[in-house]
């Protein structure tokens, strides 16, 4: 797996973000977009709330999108993105110098309307997630784009494509688009805590 995220720590460093259209192979996106929808369709999601521990609370005007946790990173079809999110944590350990220790994520469904307001992920009173990364399940032909900010104004709007993958550093602020059609991604954070 090495040399799959070729450009990756200069793209970081200088414009806080890297996008790939073709670290995942069609076919794991097609299956962990199968096993989302299998997830849904047994009402394993739950309804996103914002927040941290206790005070956690469900907000419809910030964000409506309902999420899964992924608790067994070793089961099919999850092993092999498993596998990149490692290789990711190791290249950003190597070439950035951060002390990445492991990674945690989510399936989020997007239902039509759906949207999340500007945040960043990077919570204040733990600061534990330092790299964001979204995997596109599928292609969105209208709304659900991701925003990265740099101050007021957007820095890249980043429309859905089933197999794009984008890292950007937890601190920058981005939002998603009300979608006019259902988005599935797997979200996942890298940090720098152990559980």
């Amino acid at each position: 797996m090495q040399g799959l995220f070729q450009g990756l720590s200069l793209s970081l460093a200088e414009k806080g973000f890297w996008i790939s259209d073709d670290l995942v192979p069609p076919d794991v996106c097609k299956a962990l977009l199968k096993a989302a929808q299998e997830k849904f369709r047994e009402d394993e999601f739950r309804r996103a709330r914002v927040g941290k521990g206790l005070k956690k609370k469900r907000v419809e005007n910030i964000r409506k999108d309902q999420i899964y946790w992924v608790e067994d990173w070793a089961a099919p079809p999850f092993s092999f993105y498993a596998a990149l999110l490692e290789e990711l944590r190791l290249e950003g350990r190597r070439e950035l110098y951060l002390p990445l220790k492991r990674f945690e994520g989510h399936l989020a469904h997007y239902e039509t309307g759906a949207f999340y307001v500007r945040h960043v992920d990077r919570h204040q009173i733990e600061p534990h997630r330092l790299l964001s990364t979204v995997l596109y399940l599928n292609d969105v032909s209208s709304g659900g784009e991701l925003l990265l900010y740099k101050g007021q104004k957007p820095l890249l709007t980043l429309k859905p494509k089933q197999g794009r993958f984008i890292v950007f550093n937890s601190e920058l602020p981005h939002e998603v688009v009300r979608t006019e059609e259902p988005r599935w991604t797997l979200t996942c954070w890298m940090r720098d805590d152990v559980l």
